[in-house]
């Protein structure tokens, strides 16, 4: 009942989002959020929740048996690539420069995220417009229903959809409050590795306030990889590095790489 939509199809067509469809969910109050823990919304046919590949803290996969032991209290932080077209260039720059990802909170038995359209609560794995990367398991939150719904209506009155930026306001921002409001563990560093240290350099990306979450689709990879390459930006993020790590099958510095820039990088990994 109250969840997103798709900003990647709507974005053009919709410079100004009609009144009614932003902050649905905290103009509903406690009621509407209460309703939306006893009946969560179900994903629609044509966009069936994705299957559920779920990491660790520390980047170990979890099997059947792990997974079982999920409950509605569980804290899940789901990533998804912005769109399909990024997705090769994530997965390759996640480890050094971040990725240009889509989050949202599972808990209670729906996804929580942020964006244009304020707070929204979604089916889980099932995030319009966005392409499913994987899930972080970040504990156990002690809250209860009702202690829940009051840490929500409170991300509801803050997060306001008009509110939204690509950097430094953004769905990783609302999900590093939202699970300290839940007492789990925060957001990993290389979900938002990217939007910070852009914001950190302030860089002014062309109608970024007027486009919202998917701003970054008016850019083509190689301008926005020539936007992050200033020296001084390259030696903090990999600085990161020794935060940590996303989860990934490819070795994505490896000594023959190493010696490249940040665009060079991305094209000798995604050529493998």
């Amino acid at each position: 009942m109250f969840a997103s939509q798709s900003f990647a199809s709507s974005a053009s067509k919709h410079p100004a989002l009609p009144e009614e469809d932003v902050d649905e969910l905290g103009k509903g109050g406690l009621a509407a959020i209460f309703e939306t823990l006893t009946t969560p919304s179900e994903a629609s046919e044509d966009e069936a929740p994705a299957q559920l590949l779920l990491w660790d803290r520390m980047g170990k996969l979890l099997g059947p048996v792990q997974i079982a032991l999920l409950s509605r209290q569980s804290v899940l932080l789901h990533v998804y690539d912005l769109r399909k077209e990024l997705r090769a260039a994530n997965h390759v720059m996640a480890a050094a420069v971040g990725g240009a990802f889509h989050v949202g909170v599972e808990c209670f038995g729906s996804e929580w995220s942020y964006g244009v359209h304020g707070v929204c609560a979604d089916p889980a794995r099932a995030a319009s417009g966005h392409v499913y990367y994987g899930s972080v398991y970040l504990g156990r939150t002690s809250l209860d229903s009702g202690a829940f719904a009051l840490a929500v209506h409170e991300m509801c009155k803050r997060w306001l959809g008009a509110e939204y930026q690509l950097f430094g306001h953004n769905c990783c921002n609302f999900a590093d409050e939202f699970c300290a409001r839940l007492r789990s563990f925060p957001v990993p560093a290389w979900v938002s590795t990217l939007p910070r240290q852009l914001q950190a350099r302030t860089f002014q990306l062309q109608d970024v306030n007027s486009h919202g979450e998917d701003a970054v689709d008016e850019f083509s990879l190689d301008s926005w990889l020539q936007r992050i390459e200033d020296a001084e930006l390259h030696q903090a993020l990999q600085l990161s590095l020794q935060e940590s790590r996303p989860p990934s099958s490819l070795s994505l510095l490896s000594t023959r790489a190493s010696g490249l820039t940040v665009r060079h990088q991305v094209a000798y990994h995604v050529a493998l």
